[in-house]
């Protein structure tokens, strides 16, 4: 975890070890998840019910963590830690990126 390029902010590169496994979603909540769950929409507008749920707080998400894990399937569901989202994010690799950024989506630079 954390990154050896002295551009990027963050830690310097250190191992971290998880005690235990974990799932993660492989995309982001839709509003028609989140509508499904909550019983409403979400409290600011989306593209439509299949993009992501934007501009949510913590407490919002923490609340709707709550009423999916009450939905009494085998998982017990939380936000991922610093070093869950890091490990997903980088996909495997070592670097300060999973890939070339170019190709795999679309950002500010290349917008």
């Amino acid at each position: 975890m954390g990154s050896s390029n002295s551009d990027q902010k963050g830690t310097p590169i250190h191992q971290v070890t998880f005690a235990n496994g974990f799932y993660m979603g492989r995309y982001e909540v839709t509003a028609a998840q989140w509508q499904k769950v909550m019983g409403s929409a979400p409290k600011y507008g989306t593209c439509g019910e299949n993009c992501p749920v934007s501009g949510v707080s913590w407490n919002d998400a923490q609340e709707f963590i709550k009423k999916l894990s009450a939905q009494n399937d085998v998982y017990q569901y939380r936000l991922p830690s610093e070093a869950e989202w890091e490990y997903a994010c980088r996909a495997g690799t070592t670097g300060d990126y999973a890939g070339d950024p170019n190709s795999m989506a679309w950002y500010t630079s290349n917008a």
